[in-house]
């Protein structure tokens, strides 16, 4: 069939919509279609374009007679978003009235300005871009990019929107069967044919104008360079696009990104990795196929068709044909089988009493108790009755001493005694169904949601409700915080409710609201209020309450259910498949806990790291493979508690490795310990009076330099003390002669600083045999000094007061031994400080790994690895490479997308260069 766009013939090829704030742009975007001359070689009409742009101020309430007969001679309507243009009237009446007359597919959006509406934030309100009108025709408009263009020195078609030009280009030939990547092969092919006339050009009078073939390389370098930077914009561009709110927009986000990454490492584009590859989830801890395990209802509302006991060792899952599936959570294989009389199996409910002894399951209008040990049915309740039409909500108080169910076609809740099952309470809703319900932490208070209402009521008093708030949607489920502070309502969407107390009574008030369809929620226990959601085409995991996002499954789930030590989120999809995920995300290649806050690192030549923890343990990682490899126990250097006289555990407060000397040196406390690295085991202990402050060694001699307070000491290789030097004040650097022969130290009388005040240091040179040769005082605005140390200076013989005036010169060269050297590597804080090397600031959500104390390089000569060590007890690895990222990255879509769906996704792709194949 014949488009009839093409057969007919039009006054313009466009018609250019925009709001009068945004003419500058509108007059470029024009002046370039106009000039623009297609390839001879594109099946598209040779002749230059032409495109209508109106400059009059419209007034009234309608359109002028004029411009609608400019619309309706134009085949296309090019509509200029940004904030002001979706506030502007006459952009919406001129997008009705084309629509009206052409249909949607031919309006063409541009972006200039603001956020895309689908992108949209609560705080972005104001910076939407795109016009109501348009939003109703294309409800996720895919628009060329031209955001942060600047009309006084950018050109349309050129440098970093280029990308966004062909988009345009090609849509406004759409009609013709051209495509984009069509028409950037003829550009390109034009390009070359101009370029092949300049050097042949060039090459004629190549001895006269020499310096001109050389400016014109330099320039198609720079050309060359501007494309990839603009070709890696735009997939970056693509991937921000690409990223919403289903499990399939991360996947595609994701490897767009990859591919801009490898087109060109830009700053945005890392950034934007970075963030997918925190949300992206590893591989799953097993996977399984479990025929008769497929819950029906996935997009009807909420279902719990899988359940953990408490000891997490067993999942529960009931299928459709009324099987029961006993699961071993270890490696999701079924462990028995038992078969239950449930009228309706297709929706049910499954909630194992907080002891492990039962579980309770909807069978039709009734609730099944199941005696776990025997799998026997004990009672169906309530006995005797009936309960609506489906049982389909069960949840047990923190304690077990109460058993609540709901079910649709019933506004009744029943409360049972589980002692012997007996209704013990009933609370009357007057709804329809309720469905969902679920007990506060303290088990005093219960939720429950039906379609309209979520209201508390308190167990004691179930006679009326204690708060109440009409949310106007289907509440599928519900699930209190930690503390109880407040509630997650899952609907068509996801929402926040604080629980406020006033002089009025109680109240529910919202604190944030997210746009997504979540059947189920439930809450990860030991997190810090973070939910796991089984919303539309992804299981995710989001925090606070604000409800931030930190790990997405690009996977469909029918049910979910986590596991109760909180580390892992089993999954089944509407073909019974099960798998194990685990919540632990980040772009991290490990993220292996130690059992306490890491302190210190120190790594040998790339095979090993060490980290000291807060608890006194040093554990050794092998840093190929980044496993435990032993853990070395400085015993008895706890100090006493002041409080009992019981031991206590000193942190290992510094490390410092030594290769020549083949020595690992511990700080724990005021207890030196020093470790062969080859045996790992025990070489010598040294106890000093004070904490120790720096440590560092004298490689050539094997010695090793201790700071603790106001003493300085060194010990040989084998622990023996050979110098120790009091002094007046704390030591802020010390110096070693390159001979070896000689120590120089800088001290700083702690005196109070105040506005105008100096803080005097002293300099001192000591020989090793103990004798001081000399001492100069200096003025300091700071106590480091920044190692400061005389070279050529003079210094004050170590004899004030034999009554000459003699003059000693400073040693000649001296090694600085930099006592705190981790220093460099360490930024304690935000992990965001310290993941960078390439000065990224990392966007939301950031690496679950705050509060670092210490950092690492591997291997220090040719790092590869950030190793990070902080207050969450976990050692974390990050690439410190673009290459690593993506490499990390590519490894976990290929986990996580089957090899049948990963060849669609990169031939969708092409020729991107992206993750490589799966298969």
């Amino acid at each position: 069939m014949r488009n009839p766009t093409v057969e007919r013939s039009f006054k313009y090829d466009a018609f250019i919509s925009y709001s009068r704030r945004d003419l500058a742009f509108a007059r470029r975007l024009e002046r370039a279609l106009n000039g623009y001359t297609p390839p001879r070689d594109l099946a598209v009409p040779q002749r230059r374009l032409r495109v209508f742009r109106d400059e009059q101020d419209l007034t009234g309430t309608e359109l002028g007679p004029a411009l609608e007969r400019n619309l309706e001679d134009s085949a296309k309507l090019i509509v200029i978003c940004s904030p002001q243009s979706a506030a502007s009237h006459w952009v919406g009446e001129e997008i009705r009235k084309f629509a009206q007359r052409r249909g949607r597919e031919h309006v063409i959006p541009v972006l200039l300005e603001g956020v895309p509406n689908n992108e949209a934030t609560a705080t972005d309100a104001e910076r939407v871009a795109f016009p109501a009108a348009l939003v109703q025709l294309l409800p996720v408009p895919l628009a060329a990019d031209f955001r942060t263009f600047d009309a006084a020195s950018d050109r349309v078609q050129r440098g970093s929107f280029e990308g966004a030009w062909y988009k345009t280009l090609a849509d406004l030939y759409a009609d013709h069967g051209v495509d984009r990547a069509q028409i950037e092969r003829r550009e390109r092919k034009r390009a070359a044919r101009r370029l092949r006339i300049v050097v042949s050009t060039t090459a004629a009078v190549v001895l006269a104008l020499s310096g001109l073939l050389i400016w014109a390389l330099i320039s198609r370098a720079g050309e060359i360079r501007e494309r990839r930077l603009a070709e890696a914009r735009r997939y970056d561009s693509e991937s921000r696009l690409a990223f919403d709110a289903s499990g399939d927009g991360l996947v595609r986000a994701a490897l767009l990104s990859v591919a801009s990454v490898r087109s060109t490492p830009t700053a945005e584009a890392l950034d934007r990795l970075v963030v997918h590859g925190n949300l992206l989830p590893r591989a799953p801890a097993w996977t399984s196929q479990l025929s008769g395990l497929a819950p029906a209802g996935v997009t009807g509302g909420r279902t719990r068709a899988i359940a953990f006991s408490p000891d997490g060792r067993t999942l529960a899952g009931a299928s459709v044909d009324g099987v029961i599936e006993f699961i071993d959570a270890s490696d999701g294989r079924v462990a028995r089988r038992i078969t239950v009389t449930r009228p309706g199996a297709g929706r049910t409910t499954l909630a194992f009493s907080p002891d492990g002894r039962w579980l309770v399951a909807g069978c039709g209008p009734q609730a099944c108790v199941i005696d776990v040990a025997s799998g026997a049915v004990r009672a169906r309740i309530p006995e005797g009755g009936t309960q609506g039409e489906t049982v389909w909500s069960a949840s047990f108080s923190p304690a077990g001493s109460l058993l609540a169910t709901s079910s649709y076609h019933s506004g009744d809740v029943l409360l049972y005694d589980p002692q012997n099952w007996t209704v013990r309470s009933r609370i009357a809703t007057n709804a329809l169904s309720i469905h969902s319900v679920a007990f506060s932490p303290d088990g005093g208070t219960l939720a429950t949601g039906d379609y309209e209402w979520l209201r508390l009521w308190r167990t004691a008093l179930p006679d009326r409700p204690a708060v109440e708030h009409r949310t106007g949607a289907i509440n599928w489920d519900l699930a209190f915080s930690a503390r109880g502070g407040f509630i997650v309502s899952a609907s068509r969407r996801l929402e926040t409710w604080q629980i406020q107390s006033g002089a009025a009574g109680n109240a529910l008030q919202r604190r944030a609201e997210v746009a997504i369809t979540a059947p189920s929620i439930e809450l990860i226990p030991g997190s810090d209020d973070c939910f796991a959601v089984s919303a539309e085409a992804a299981v995710s995991v989001r925090c606070g309450d604000q409800l931030v996002e930190t790990l997405r499954v690009p996977r469909l789930a029918a049910a979910i259910a986590v596991q109760p030590d909180g580390r892992a989120i089993a999954a089944v999809d509407t073909t019974g498949i099960l798998a194990l995920w685990p919540i632990d995300a980040g772009a991290a290649i490990i993220a292996l806990p130690v059992g306490g806050s890491v302190e210190a690192f120190a790594g040998g030549a790339g095979d090993w790291v060490a980290a000291g923890t807060d608890t006194g343990d040093i554990i050794i990682l092998d840093a190929t493979t980044w496993r435990e490899l032993r853990r070395l126990d400085p015993d008895g250097s706890g100090e006493a508690d002041p409080v009992g006289g019981r031991p206590r555990a000193t942190a290992v407060s510094r490390l410092v490795h030594d290769a020549g000397s083949a020595r690992l040196v511990a700080a724990r406390g005021s207890v030196l310990h020093a470790f062969d690295t080859r045996s790992w085991e025990r070489v010598f202990r040294a106890d000093m009076e004070h904490d120790i402050d720096g440590i560092a060694f004298d490689t050539a001699r094997g010695r090793i330099i201790v700071v603790a307070g106001t003493r300085v000491a060194v010990y040989e290789a084998d622990g023996r003390s050979s110098f120790t030097a009091q002094h007046e004040g704390p030591v802020t650097a010390v110096r070693l002669s390159d001979d070896g022969s000689r120590l120089a130290t800088v001290t700083a009388r702690e005196f109070a600083r105040g506005p105008g005040l100096t803080r005097p240091t002293r300099t001192r040179v000591f020989a090793l045999s103990g004798e001081q040769l000399g001492w100069q005082f200096h003025v300091a605005e700071d106590v480091a000094a920044g190692y400061y140390l005389p070279r050529d200076s003079a210094l004050h013989p170590a004899v004030p007061d034999s009554g000459q005036t003699q003059v000693i010169t400073a040693a000649r060269a001296w090694n600085a031994l930099a006592l705190d050297h981790d220093t460099a590597d360490t930024a304690p804080g935000d992990a965001r400080a310290v993941t960078d090397p390439w000065r990224l600031r990392v966007a939301d959500p950031v690496p679950a790994h705050l509060d670092v104390n210490a950092t690492i390089r591997i291997p220090r000569d040719q790092p590869r690895w950030l190793v990070t060590g902080g207050e969450d007890g976990r050692v974390r690895v990050w690439p410190l490479h673009p290459d690593g990222l993506v490499e990390e990255v590519c490894r976990r879509l290929r986990a996580i997308v089957g090899a049948g769906a990963w060849r669609a996704y990169l031939d969708g792709l092409a020729p991107a260069p992206t993750c490589t194949s799966a298969d």
